[in-house]
């Protein structure tokens, strides 16, 4: 169906690369990326030392009409389903606001907590080695750039 099609695009999106988390590096820099797709603003936030990625945060807007809801119970009814893929990911956080035209998706990999072969099987995942244990910031640049993400500056 289309509609599941767009749902797990757009939610799945939000992996396109991750890598091992840290915090409180006073060495962690950041760099945040947007794309539009399908209707739904995408906005990944990678967190990196060096060229390590730690983690990844993403921000995506999805409007309703986009996957053929009319209203938030509709919607609801759509992307609850969906959700139960990240539920039981260790590292994964995954919360979604509805608002009345929208939801508002908020995702995180911690992968001091995660395994990259865990996300590799979720739908949609585009990590491109699953058996690495870290993720190179310099060849997440280039494969955002190649779908059409830009970075905010």
């Amino acid at each position: 169906m289309n509609i599941y099609r767009r749902m797990v695009t757009a939610l799945a999106a939000s992996l396109v690369i991750v890598g091992l988390a840290g915090c409180d590096n006073p060495d962690e820099k950041s760099k945040t990326f947007t794309r539009m797709e399908n209707g739904v603003g995408l906005v990944f936030t990678y967190h990196y030392v060096g060229d390590k990625v730690l983690r990844q945060e993403a921000n995506n807007t999805i409007p309703y009409q986009t996957i053929g809801a009319a209203n938030q119970e509709q919607a609801r009814a759509l992307i609850e389903p969906m959700r139960s893929v990240y539920l039981d990911v260790k590292g994964v956080e995954q919360s979604i606001d509805y608002k009345d035209s929208e939801a508002l998706e908020h995702l995180s990999v911690d992968f001091t907590r995660a395994n990259m072969s865990e996300l590799c099987k979720l739908p949609g995942s585009m990590v491109t080695h699953c058996a690495l244990q870290e993720v190179s910031m310099s060849v997440s640049e280039k494969l955002l750039a190649e779908q059409g993400f830009t970075e905010v500056k």
